[in-house]
């Protein structure tokens, strides 16, 4: 499954050696390249560091492997994706409320019910923190990474993610 994560380092010579390490960037004379099936976006110095946005794609045969060696540098604390990959997004509300999204959610069709009772059956069956952010969040952000995660494992597409957002947003 192809997998989009945010990686920090202390700094940038840092995270180039360890993207290097992991497999994602290949060394080469005139610097690095990325490993087949790997997009690499560098973002800036931030507070937390170096940081990029690392994506491996369904053909990354060592996706795992790569994310294991990055361990303690991969943000997954739902810090939002302001970039993505392929061009822009079209304007869509940063965030909706946990009642707008949910019915928006209800007016969707899939599979024999609807979008929300896929999402809920997911939610069901994940981890505990997962399960409490479903619950108790009181917004929900579309570039969240649980959101794109949830959405990816349910085939949504970018499109109709932003179309839900956008229904959201209305009710």
């Amino acid at each position: 499954m192809p997998t989009t994560v945010i990686v920090s380092a202390a700094t940038p010579q840092l995270l180039t050696l360890k993207l290097i390490e992991s497999g994602a960037l290949v060394l080469q004379e005139s610097g690095t390249t990325p490993a087949p099936g790997v997009v690499w976006s560098y973002m800036g110095q931030f507070d937390v560091g170096a940081t990029g946005m690392l994506h491996l794609d369904d053909t990354v045969n060592n996706a795992d492997a790569v994310l294991g060696n990055l361990q303690g540098m991969l943000n997954l604390t739902g810090a939002p994706i302001r970039v993505m990959m392929g061009g822009d997004l079209p304007a869509v509300p940063d965030s909706v409320d946990n009642v707008q999204i949910r019915l928006a959610m209800q007016a969707v069709p899939y599979g024999a019910g609807t979008l929300l009772d896929a999402v809920e059956a997911a939610v069901s069956q994940a981890d505990r923190v997962t399960q409490i952010w479903w619950h108790e969040a009181l917004r929900f952000v579309v570039t969240d990474l649980r959101v794109q995660g949830m959405a990816k494992a349910l085939g949504v597409s970018d499109e109709q993610l932003l179309a839900l957002w956008e229904r959201a947003k209305a009710e």
